[in-house]
């Protein structure tokens, strides 16, 4: 995952996240929010995965 990528999705998900907050002060929309904010996260997990991914490994891991 390449340095742009990791940035549009970190845009997404803090844009996501407010989205989420503006909805979750209207009566009504709180169903919404709560998706909204649920897909920001799965977002910042694709970029925390992303980074995992690309940093290289001497072996496999100890367990």
């Amino acid at each position: 995952m390449d340095a742009d990528l990791r940035e549009r999705l970190k845009l997404l998900s803090l844009r996501l996240h407010k989205r989420a907050l503006e909805l979750s002060h209207r009566s009504g929309d709180g169903d919404i929010a709560t998706l909204m904010s649920a897909m920001a996260v799965i977002v910042e997990t694709l970029g925390v995965l992303g980074e995992e991914v690309r940093i290289p490994r001497s072996g496999p891991s100890p367990e």
